[in-house]
Formats: C-alpha cells, structure tokens, sequence
C-alpha cells in the first residue's frame, strides 16, 4: 500500500464514519443536532476555525484550529456510544455556549525524545514506507482528499501518521508485504462497516489474501465491535471452540442512545 492508497482509504473510511454519525442523529430525537444538517453545521465550524473565530473549548482565550476541530469530531468517532456527547459539543461550539466537558482537559504536546505510553508514530515509521517526494506531493494529496470527503477534509490519524515520518530518520523495518498464511486454524475477522481507524476496505482485503478466513461484518460504527451482543457470541465461540460464523454473516448495526 502506498502514500496515496494509505491516505485515501483511510480518508474515505473517516467520511463514512461521519456520515453515520449524522445519519444517527438524523434518526435519533435525542440528538442534539436532531433536525439539523450535521455536516452543515461541521462545515460552518470549520469555516469559522480557518478565520480563527472559533473559541478553544479546552484553552479559554485561544482559538480552535481546523485541525482540533477535526481531530474532536474524528475522535469521538471511534466510540458510537460517544455520538451523543459529540452532537451536544457541536450544538454548543455553534451556540457559543461553553463546553462544561471541557474543564480541566489540556492538550500536550509530544516532541521526538520523548517517553510517551504510547508510541504510535515511531512503531508507524518502522512499518510503513510513505515516501513523499516534497510539498507539492502532500499539497496534491491534500486536495485530492478535500473532494474525497468533504466534511472531514482528510483523516487526521493518516496525515498525521505520514507527516510525522517526515525527516524523522527512522528506518523502515518492517514493510508492508502481501500476506502468505498456509496450514493454520480456521482465522476469524471481525470489522465494523464505519471503523475511522481500520477501514473495512482493508479488512475485505486481509481476508482475500487469506484463504482460510472468515470475515464477520459488524454493520454499525466504532473501532471496536466485540462488545456487541452478536460478535460477542460467534468471537466467544470462535475463541473456545475454533467454529467460525457462515462465510458473509453480518451482525446488525446497534444505535447507542442519545445523552444530555
């Protein structure tokens, strides 16, 4: 996979997953932004962080650039229990209301160095060779992703990941290779349909390249799917018993209920 396919599918999988968010908040009363056009209202928000007339939630007397403002809305995506949490902060950051969720949360910034409990972007620079020839290539890329989703802009969690590559002196350890699995146990996949970080087009794919597999499609949103009644059960029986689901079995969407 290369720079350009890495950042497109991630880019669209983080559009689709906003997509949903708002097709939620479309069917549920509860939601903040019920009524509304939600990607209407991210857009005017983003719009207002690029003037630098968007108050920062989490640092009174700053501003929120587009980027917070999207690394906010993308994050939360992750959770689809988090959706109603999300549409109460984007109703109040359009109000001008403050954000009483925000209180006492900070920022911080990470330099290269230093011991972090997450090291992401370095374990990323060992396995994935995105080579970007300068910055007229990322400025093509940014543009191409801005039609690809025209809510989110691009997936903060892509560009950042190859950004962050970017002069770090890392080298590559462990690149990317087709998959070559033989003579194992029957392997069990699961995927959500709208997973921000692990798009679904890469599991349809992992699970091509593996012949003896079997893909269970979570038809909902989130980066974890285990917790649902339905991949609980075929996982659990999958883990005691090595029985996979039917080949092309789907677990139905489950919508989290509104907060606030």
């Amino acid at each position: 996979m290369g720079t350009w396919r890495f950042l497109e599918t991630e880019t669209a999988s983080i559009e689709g997953s906003f997509d949903a968010f708002a097709a939620w908040c479309g069917r549920t009363t509860g939601c903040a932004l019920h009524g509304d056009d939600v990607g209407k209202v991210v857009d005017d928000l983003y719009a207002r962080a690029e003037k630098g007339d968007l108050p920062d939630p989490f640092d009174p007397g700053q501003k929120y650039s587009p980027t917070d403002l999207l690394q906010d809305v993308q994050g939360t995506l992750y959770d689809a229990s988090s959706f109603g949490f999300e549409a109460e902060e984007l109703a109040d950051l359009r109000d001008g209301k403050p954000l009483p969720q925000a209180v006492g949360r900070t920022r911080a910034a990470v330099n290269w160095g230093t011991l972090v409990r997450n090291p992401f972007q370095a374990v990323f620079c060992e396995d994935w060779p995105m080579s970007v020839s300068g910055f007229g290539e990322l400025d093509l890329y940014r543009r191409a992703l801005e039609q690809i989703a025209p809510h989110m802009h691009r997936s903060i969690l892509a560009w950042s990941s190859v950004t962050g590559c970017l002069g770090a002196a890392i080298a590559v350890q462990n690149p990317q290779h087709r998959l070559t699995v033989r003579g194992s146990a029957p392997i069990l996949m699961v995927n959500s349909v709208h997973d921000p970080a692990t798009p679904y087009a890469w599991a349809v794919d992992v699970h091509q390249q593996i012949p003896n597999s079997v893909l269970l499609t979570y038809d909902g949103s989130g980066h974890g799917t285990y917790l649902h009644p339905c991949v609980m059960a075929a996982v659990d029986t999958y883990l005691t018993t090595l029985a996979t689901p039917r080949p092309g079995t789907h677990c139905p969407r489950i919508d989290p209920p509104a907060t606030g």
